[in-house]
């Protein structure tokens, strides 16, 4: 499971303040333009749920896999431009 986020360091913030552990962060400290996180949700069914900022970047990534789910034969390979 994962959320994407306009505002990734207000996210984090309510994470924490929620008492849910943070597993990984990265993005700004490895010079990456995207921040995301796994955090643990205490109680949930979910072992892990990724937090990303929404950038441009990811906004294309999600629109790249919404697009081919729709109509999708079964065919568990899909070509990614790089």
């Amino acid at each position: 499971m994962a959320y994407r986020t306009d505002d990734f360091d207000e996210s984090m913030r309510a994470v924490r303040e929620s008492g849910w552990p943070v597993v990984w962060i990265g993005g700004r400290q490895e010079s990456a333009d995207t921040c995301f996180a796994y955090v643990e949700p205490p109680g949930s069914p979910a072992a892990v749920i990724e937090i990303m900022e929404l950038t441009e970047v990811t906004a294309a990534m999600a629109t790249f896999v919404r697009e081919a789910a729709t109509g999708w034969d079964g065919d568990p390979i899909r070509e990614l431009a790089v």
